[in-house]
């Protein structure tokens, strides 16, 4: 039970944890802050990228809410541990980090219990067919001398396609990271409920899925 006197989840311990992961360690020690926050913004805001970049925050707390019927921690609770790793890493927080870092550590977890209690997970995208390379190639293998004759006439050909080839894989690359975020973001949920991992799920509204 929690030392805040109600059924919140029991937080005694988590400094501890937080404090024996090296590199959450090290960004205390050296950013001032628990949590990292996207850059221009004040505050973590409970948002997919940020539960990921702050996972290492988040297991320890995700693992006692799954022990614990999910429980969510009291505001109050998490303010002492917050408080005890900051001075654990050798920081002297005032008042007012406690309570941000503490507000933004429970609105994150919120954030995944909610995914979790909605059975939704955020869709993989991961890189989409690649059919303009794909078509590209098996044009090459199946009309070889039309391409060699095209570039020895049209040598302007060859900028175009080192341009076009430019395009594509930097498109490839921006549409494989939130397939990596997501990938991340769904480990989180399965620490709060291992039993998504085994799941099916359908097309649901804005992109998301659902069990079906």
């Amino acid at each position: 039970m929690s030392a805040a006197g109600g059924k919140g989840l029991d937080c005694f311990g988590l400094a501890q944890q937080w404090e024996q992961d090296s590199e959450l360690r090290q960004h205390i020690r050296t950013e001032k802050s628990l949590l990292k926050n996207q850059d221009g913004e004040e505050f973590c805001a409970a948002c997919r990228l940020n539960a990921v970049q702050n996972a290492m925050v988040l297991r320890p707390v995700l693992v006692r809410m799954r022990e614990q019927s999910r429980r969510l921690p009291h505001l109050d609770d998490l303010k002492v541990e917050v408080e005890t790793v900051y001075e654990k890493c050798g920081h002297t927080p005032g008042d007012k980090l406690v309570y941000t870092s503490s507000v933004e550590v429970k609105r994150l977890t919120s954030f995944i219990k909610r995914r979790v209690q909605r059975k939704e997970v955020t869709k993989d995208l991961g890189i989409a067919k690649p059919n303009l390379i794909l078509n590209f190639i098996l044009n090459i293998q199946r009309y070889p001398v039309k391409f060699v004759l095209c570039y020895l006439y049209c040598p302007f050909m060859i900028a175009s396609t080192i341009r076009g080839i430019f395009l594509v894989t930097s498109v490839l690359f921006v549409c494989s990271a939130p397939a990596s975020q997501d990938t991340a973001f769904h480990e989180l949920l399965l620490l709060l409920d291992p039993n998504l991992k085994d799941q099916r799920f359908q097309s649901g509204p804005n992109g998301s899925l659902f069990l079906k």
